[in-house]
């Protein structure tokens, strides 16, 4: 059997309707929405969307370092964010205030009190 050939029965194999579809599918049996409700960009723009961290200023409630000299702090609003990046310069206390923001490519910076900033990742 040829190549082409053979394609050509995988796709009409596929595209083929099921002996078990029911109404409420189509053909290839993927669910579609119920009508009224269809998955199109107006209905994308009108679902709520999940709010994102832009910025958060909290305290600091407790400090750890790493054995590599990455430091993982804990916030007073519980959240657990450890150092991703190596930089010395970044000196953090406990009951310092910091800022988080939200930087490129889903990382987030931990900014403190003196300005520094160094990447960091949630952990909790």
């Amino acid at each position: 059997m040829r190549i082409p050939t053979l394609v050509a029965a995988v796709l009409v194999a596929l595209c083929s309707t099921p002996p078990d579809a029911t109404a409420g599918e189509n053909p290839a049996g993927i669910p579609q929405p119920p009508p009224g409700e269809g998955w199109t960009r107006e209905e994308a723009r009108k679902e709520e969307r999940v709010p994102t961290l832009t910025v958060i200023a909290a305290t600091v409630v407790q400090l750890s370092v790493r054995s590599n000299g990455r430091f993982i702090v804990t916030l007073d609003n519980g959240t657990v964010w450890s150092q991703s990046q190596n930089k010395s310069d970044v000196r953090v206390a406990v009951g310092d205030n910091i800022t988080l923001k939200k930087a490129s490519l889903g990382s987030y910076l931990l900014v403190t009190r003196d300005g520094v900033s160094t990447r960091v990742k949630r952990d909790r």
